[in-house]
């Protein structure tokens, strides 16, 4: 089974129709249906890949597969079966999220305090992220190595600093989801995912310390 996202008006990109039991076709390769392989992954990444605010998500079954992404999956054919009851993810959730997938890539250990202290509820300011934000810029401008696999630090900041927890987040994820391919094993999104959902912000930074 896969997860498909649509609008309200249960629509892709393109103005594509769907709704239970409602299959489309595509030969051309570059326009093939993407889904999500979990109903989390769908959850927390679809700002980031779909950009739909307000979203609906429905289980669908794909035909001649074009490429599997790790977290998402392209098919030629897609059907839509029926629609799935979901909540989406509070905004402190969604910054949760973006942490644990930044730090699974990111070694810097300031920011890694950084992000203890806001998992602890100790600093959860804008200025100490934007603070946090320069000092990075700092460090890859500076004369020092640059630090690499930066960019999922740069999204979990922006979440904070410009109060949008939705697209960073999401941002953050999906960077650190492809730097990881580089340097280790793929993230395992879903499970990041189920962490945030069972765990409380304070629990995660006991499992982090």
């Amino acid at each position: 089974m896969f997860y498909l996202i649509t609008d309200q008006e249960n629509k892709t990109w393109g103005d594509v129709q769907w709704g239970e039991n409602i299959s489309h076709e595509q030969e051309n390769d570059n326009y093939h249906f993407v889904v999500f392989n979990s109903p989390e992954t769908a959850r927390y990444l679809y700002p980031s890949c779909e950009g739909t605010k307000n979203p609906k998500i429905w289980n669908a079954s794909g035909e001649n597969m074009s490429r599997n992404d790790g977290f998402r999956t392209r098919f030629a054919k897609l059907t839509t079966i029926s629609e799935l009851a979901f909540s989406l993810p509070t905004n402190e959730q969604r910054i949760n999220f973006g942490i644990l997938c930044a730090l699974n890539v990111m070694l810097y250990e300031p920011f890694k305090t950084w992000a203890l202290k806001y998992l602890r509820g100790e600093d959860q300011t804008k200025e100490s992220a934007q603070a946090m934000n320069d000092e990075i810029l700092a460090k890859i401008d500076s004369s020092d190595p640059k630090e690499d696999y930066s960019d999922s630090c740069f999204a979990v900041l922006a979440s904070v600093m410009l109060d949008e927890p939705a697209i960073f987040s999401a941002n953050a994820a999906h960077r650190a989801y492809h730097d990881s391919l580089e340097c280790i094993q793929p993230l395992n999104l879903e499970q990041i995912a189920e962490i945030v959902n069972m765990m409380s912000a304070k629990d995660i930074a006991e499992l982090l310390s």
